[in-house]
C-alpha cells in the first residue's frame, strides 16, 4: 500500500482476507431478506381505466357556458375520483356501508377506501387511471371497479342536474326576454306612430337646399344690407329649415335606438329559444360524461413484495455491509498483514516468505502428517520446497561473516508454522550437502518425531539427564527407514543422509531446568562442533520461557511469523524478549503467506513462482504437408 492512501490491490487484499465475514455478511443478509420477503402478505394491484369525455356537441355547449370549467378539468375530475362522495358511494356499492350505519362507521368504510385507491392521469389524455390495492385479487378488482361505477355514476348526476338547471333558467330567461321584446316593439311603433301625427316629414335634399340658400344669402349680402327684405327672408328661410332638420335628427336618434332594442331582444329571444330546444334534446339524450374503456380484471401476480427484486437488494445490500465490515475490521485488526510493514515495523530482514500450502485433509494422518509436511523432501520439485531452499541460502548469506553454528527458530505463539519452518529448511540443508543436527527441543509440544516417522524416546532429555551417549540417542537415516517413512520415502530425494535427528525424550516435570543446566550447555558446544549447522525447534517465545532460556545458549535465533495471526505489539515484544537473551536474531520467516498479500509487484512474481514446476523440455515435432497439385 501506497503512503498516500489505499490502491485497487489493497482493497483486494482486505477482500480476500476476510472474505469469510464478506460472505457469512452476504449469506445472512440475503435470508434475512428472504424469508422477510415471503412472510410479507401479497399486494394485489387492479387497474381499470376511465375517459372523460369532453363537451363538444352543440347539445352540451350551453352545460359548458353556464357550468364552471377549472383551467385543469383532468386535475379536478382526479380529485373528483378520490372525493367522500364518490368513496361513500362506491363503499355503498361493495356493501361497506348499510343503511343501520353510523357516521363513524360511514368516514371509517370512505378512509379505508380512499388509503387502498389511487388516481393519476395518463399524460396527455383525457384518460384517467384508477387503482386499488388489496391482500386479496379479486377484492381489489372489485374495489377498483365500484369506484369506478361510482364516480361515473356521480359525474352523469351532475351532468344531468346541470342540464336540467340549464333548461330551467333558460325557461325563465324565455319569458324575461319575451317580454322586453314586446316593450321594445310596442315603444317602437308608438313612436313611428306620434312622429307621423305630428308631421315629421324628412324632405330628401334639404341639407343641399340649405347650403344652396346660404350661398344665395352671402351674395346679397355682398351688395344689400341685412335690412334689406329680401336678405331677411332669406334668413328667415335657412333658420327655419336648419330647425326642422335638428328636430328631425333628434327624432332619428330615438327611432335607432328603439330599434336597436327590438333587435337585441329578438335575438336573444331567438338564441334562447335555440338553446332551449337544445337542452331539451340534450335531457332527452341522457349523455355520459365518463366511460369505462378498461374494467379491472383479476390481478395474477402481486406487485409486493417483488422477491426477485428484494432478494437482489438484500444481496447487494449483504455484499455492500460485508464489505464495510471487512474493512472494519480491518481497522481494528492490530496484526501486520504485508510484508514490508513487518520488515519496516521489526528492522529485520526477511530470510523466506513460505507459501500457503493446502493440505488434503481427506487423506490419512501418516500421509498427512509425513508427505504433505515434510515437503522438501517429498516434493522437492515443488514450489514451496523451492522456498524452503531459498530460507536455506538466505541464511547462509546472512552466517557468512559469522562464525555461527546453531540456529533457534521460535515464534511469537502457537501455531505459526515454526516446526514446519525448522524441520523443512533442516532438510533443505542437508540436501544442500551440510552436515546437519536437527534438536527437537520444544519439550512442551514435541511434533518432529512424529513427522519422522519415529519414536520419540530415547531423545535430548535421556542424553541430558540419564547420561547415555549421543549416539545412543540420535536418529539418522537408517531409523527413518525403520520408521513409518520405510525405504521407499527415504530413498525418494537424495541428502537425508545428511540429516541427523534427536527427539525431545521423555517428559521430565521442571523442564526450565532441563534446558538451563550444566548438560544442555555442554551439549550444545559440542554439537556445534561436530554439525556444520544446527537447528532447534523452540516453543513460542511469549506464553512460555523456554525460548528465552534456549536463546541465551544457542548462537542465533530465527522468529517464523504468520501474517495477520498476531498483534503487531505481541510480535515487537517476541522481538525484544529475544534481544534479551543477547542472541543473535538474523532474521523472520514469514509462513503460510498467500499471494494478494504481498505487494502487486511482488505478489505477482509470486504467484507464477509458485505456479512453476519443473518439466522436461519435450522436442518439437514439426508437421510438414505436402500440397497436392493436379496432373
Amino acid at each position: 500500500m501506497d503512503k498516500g492512501g489505499f490502491n485497487f490491490y489493497d482493497y483486494l487484499r482486505i477482500f480476500r482476507r476476510r472474505f469469510k465475514i464478506v460472505i457469512l455478511t452476504f449469506v445472512v443478509v440475503t435470508v434475512v431478506s428472504s424469508v422477510y420477503t415471503r412472510r410479507q402478505n401479497p399486494v394485489y394491484e387492479a387497474v381499470t381505466r376511465v375517459k372523460v369525455i369532453e363537451s363538444a356537441t352543440s347539445q352540451e355547449l350551453l352545460t359548458a357556458l353556464i357550468a364552471y370549467n377549472p383551467a385543469d378539468v383532468m386535475a379536478s375530475e382526479v380529485q373528483m375520483i378520490k372525493s367522500h362522495i364518490v368513496m361513500e358511494e362506491a363503499a355503498r356499492r361493495l356493501g361497506l356501508i348499510k343503511a343501520e350505519s353510523t357516521p363513524l362507521e360511514v368516514e371509517h368504510a370512505v378512509a379505508r377506501l380512499q388509503g387502498a385507491v389511487s388516481a393519476e392521469q395518463v399524460k396527455s389524455t383525457n384518460i384517467i387511471e384508477i387503482k386499488a390495492l388489496s391482500s386479496d385479487p379479486e377484492v381489489a378488482t372489485q374495489i377498483v371497479n365500484a369506484v369506478a361505477y361510482a364516480y361515473k355514476g356521480k359525474r352523469t348526476e351532475e351532468k344531468r342536474r346541470q342540464v336540467k338547471e340549464a333548461r330551467e333558467f333558460i325557461e325563465s330567461q324565455i319569458d324575461i326576454i319575451g317580454s322586453k321584446l314586446r316593450t321594445a316593439e310596442d315603444a317602437l311603433r308608438i313612436f313611428v306612430k306620434n312622429r307621423m301625427s305630428e308631421g315629421q316629414v324628412y324632405l330628401p335634399g334639404s341639407k343641399d337646399k340649405v347650403a344652396d340658400l346660404e350661398f344665395t344669402l352671402y351674395q346679397l349680402r355682398q351688395t344689400y344690407t341685412d335690412w334689406y327684405p329680401k336678405v331677411q327672408q332669406l334668413k328667415a328661410q335657412v333658420d327655419s329649415l336648419k330647425q326642422e332638420a335638428k328636430i328631425w335628427e333628434s327624432s332619428e336618434i330615438e327611432r335607432e335606438r328603439l330599434a336597436r332594442e327590438v333587435t337585441l331582444s329578438a335575438d336573444m329571444y331567438s338564441l334562447l329559444n335555440t338553446k332551449y330546444r337544445e337542452a331539451l334534446i340534450a335531457e332527452a339524450e341522457k349523455t355520459e360524461p365518463v366511460t369505462i374503456i378498461n374494467p379491472a380484471v383479476v390481478p395474477v401476480s402481486p406487485i409486493n413484495p417483488r422477491k426477485t427484486i428484494n432478494i437482489v437488494i438484500g444481496a447487494l445490500m449483504g455484499l455492500f455491509i460485508g464489505f464495510v465490515f471487512a474493512f472494519v475490521a480491518e481497522n481494528i485488526d492490530t496484526s501486520i498483514g504485508r510484508i514490508e510493514d513487518v520488515e519496516d515495523y521489526l528492522k529485520l530482514p526477511v530470510l523466506g516468505i513460505i507459501p500457503q500450502i493446502k493440505f488434503d485433509k481427506t487423506t490419512g494422518e501418516t500421509e498427512f502428517a509425513l508427505e504433505k509436511q515434510l515437503i522438501t523432501h517429498y516434493s522437492p520439485k515443488s514450489s514451496v520446497a523451492e522456498s524452503y531452499r531459498i530460507l536455506q541460502t538466505n541464511i547462509d548469506f546472512a552466517l557468512m561473516d559469522k562464525n555461527i553454528h546453531t540456529i533457534l527458530f521460535t515464534s511469537t505463539i502457537h501455531e505459526e508454522g515454526k516446526t514446519l519452518s525448522a524441520i523443512n529448511c533442516a532438510v533443505a540443508m542437508a540436501q544442500a550437502g551440510k552436515k546437519t543436527l536437527l534438536v527437537e527441543s520444544d519439550l512442551r509440544r514435541p511434533r518432529l518425531h512424529r513427522l519422522f516417522g519415529v519414536s520419540k524416546e530415547p531423545g535430548l532429555t535421556d542424553l541430558l539427564l540419564r547420561k547415555l551417549k549421543f549416539e545412543d540417542v540420535k536418529k539418522g537415516a537408517v531409523d527413518f527407514v525403520l520408521g513409518k517413512m520405510g525405504m521407499e520415502g527415504v530413498t525418494k530425494t537424495p541428502g537425508i543422509e545428511n540429516l541427523t535427528f534427536i527427539s525431545s525424550g521423555y517428559l521430565p516435570p521442571n523442564l526450565i531446568g532441563v534446558l538451563n543446566s550444566r548438560a544442555f550447555t555442554d551439549f550444545v558446544d559440542k554439537v556445534k562442533k561436530a554439525f556444520d549447522i544446527v537447528i532447534f525447534d523452540c516453543p513460542p517465545i511469549l506464553p512460555l520461557p523456554d525460548a528465552a532460556v534456549l536463546g541465551s545458549k544457542i548462537e542465533s535465533a530465527i522468529l517464523v511469523h504468520q501474517a495477520g495471526k498476531v498483534a503487531r505489539r505481541a510480535l515487537y515484544r517476541a522481538k525484544i524478549a529475544l534481544e534479551h537473551t543477547k542472541t543473535d536474531i538474523i532474521g523472520i520467516v514469514l509462513n503460510n503467506i498467500k499471494a494478494y498479500e504481498l505487494e502487486p509487484d511482488t505478489g505477482y512474481y509470486y504467484s507464477k513462482y509458485y505456479r512453476y514446476k519443473y518439466t522436461e523440455e519435450k522436442p518439437r515435432v514439426r508437421k510438414f504437408f505436402k500440397k497436392r497439385t493436379k496432373v
